[in-house]
């Protein structure tokens, strides 16, 4: 159970936003605009319009106490102004004050779209996290799990993170049970293809609830579709090996690293050294 707890928060929402944050907009890209809007402001002060976008801004910078700071502007402002309720609860999530961005979503008179429908699907999530393993886990994590499911089938564009997630609540909402959360990952591939990501994430449910054959199924699949990938063929072997299988997993190492030695060159790739690195300790660990 520990272990699929694990998986179920592995990723968290403020990381996955911090990391978007700043591949989307560099530090000094955020720095410039911010510097645009103050002349703007300056000029403008009572403009509650500009104030907003600086605090989204700042959010992104993960300045809290300046995106609060003129958010609480712009209600002085207008108390009133049209997306004031869903910035607080951009930046609520942010900090992880699920509770707070839940209470300011339901003041939130916008259209439901799917930014909002992500963004209450993270709180939700955000909150079952917390609530894992107390007397009201369960009943958040179904919260959580509906809410992905909702985003999922209204989305246009879905993202591989996304189904990730739902799949997680699901292992939380069902105590554990990898059932409904291997269905969704498989819901999601048939929508978005055989995403590496989605692979892994029901490789990872298969081997920690003890489903060794379907996961090497699930192995071999994958390297149907690539065959000179010997990626899946190491991480057989690394399965096998975890498994207790020393026998087959041996077979399965020996065989990777003799088609990894198969394609070394002058010029060889740090992935194919990883990989050789991979295999021999795993051998290693077997003796």
């Amino acid at each position: 159970m520990a272990s699929l707890r694990r998986i179920a928060s592995l990723l968290r929402p403020a990381f996955v936003l911090a990391l978007t944050a700043l591949l989307t907009h560099g530090h000094g890209e955020l720095d410039e605009r911010i510097a645009a809007l103050d002349a703007r402001i300056e000029r403008a002060p009572r403009d509650a319009t500009l104030v907003l976008e600086r605090a989204e801004l700042h959010r992104l910078h993960r300045a809290w106490a300046a995106t609060f700071r003129d958010l609480e502007r712009c209600a002085s402002l207008d108390a009133g102004l049209d997306g004031l309720a869903l910035a607080r609860a951009r930046l609520f999530h942010d900090m992880e004050w699920y509770d707070s961005a839940l209470r300011e979503l339901g003041r939130h008179r916008g259209t439901e779209g799917d930014e909002v429908r992500e963004l209450r699907a993270g709180v939700l999530d955000g909150l079952a996290r917390e609530r894992d393993g107390k007397h009201d886990g369960l009943a958040r994590a179904r919260d959580a799990a509906r809410a992905w499911e909702r985003f999922f089938e209204a989305a246009e564009r879905p993202e591989p993170d996304h189904v990730v997630r739902w799949s997680a609540a699901l292992v939380r909402r069902d105590g554990g049970d990898v059932d409904a959360a291997l269905a969704a990952l498989e819901q999601g591939m048939q929508r978005l293809g055989r995403v590496v990501a989605l692979e892994l994430a029901a490789l990872a449910l298969e081997e920690r609830s003890g489903r060794i054959e379907a996961a090497c199924a699930r192995i071999d699949a994958a390297r149907a579709r690539a065959p000179r990938s010997s990626v899946w063929l190491v991480r057989k072997g690394e399965l096998l090996a975890r498994a207790g299988s020393a026998a087959p997993a041996r077979a399965v190492l020996r065989s990777a690293l003799d088609e990894l030695e198969g394609r070394a060159t002058r010029r060889d790739s740090a992935l194919r050294r990883e990989l050789a690195e991979r295999a021999h300790r795993a051998l290693a660990a077997l003796e």
